[in-house]
């Protein structure tokens, strides 16, 4: 009875020990394939490239918040009116003695108009 346990027991480790190492081989070759699979290297890196050209720089500047002007300057004046014309534009730069707007001054002619006739009527 022991022979025969020897016997059945050989064949049973011999048939697991190939087992095992059909299953290493394919292990082995799964791994293979994966680190060497075809295509992975083309998809990994692309570069487009265009020859070189002369042209325009087109640069933009964006702002978040508020924005404040180097100097600020309180411009009033002697009398008032509606403004009939504005001769300068938005953060443009002015200098001192320079026009900025034309007040509409039918009313002030009216009045000098009327202060005529009376004294004209005196």
């Amino acid at each position: 009875m022991e022979a025969m346990e020897t016997v059945t027991s050989y064949k049973s480790s011999r048939w697991k020990w190939a087992v095992g190492v059909i299953a290493v081989v394919l292990l082995a070759a799964g791994g293979v394939y994966y680190v060497w699979q075809p295509g992975q290297e083309e998809d990994a890196y692309r570069f487009e490239t265009q020859p070189v050209e002369r042209g325009d720089l087109n640069i933009t500047v964006t702002a978040s918040g508020y924005l404040e002007p180097l100097e600020k300057v309180q411009v009033g004046t002697e009398v008032s009116g509606t403004v009939e014309k504005v001769l300068v534009d938005y953060n443009d730069a002015v200098k001192k003695g320079q026009l900025l707007a034309q007040i509409d001054t039918t009313k002030y002619q009216s009045a000098v108009d009327r202060a005529e006739a009376a004294l004209a009527s005196a």
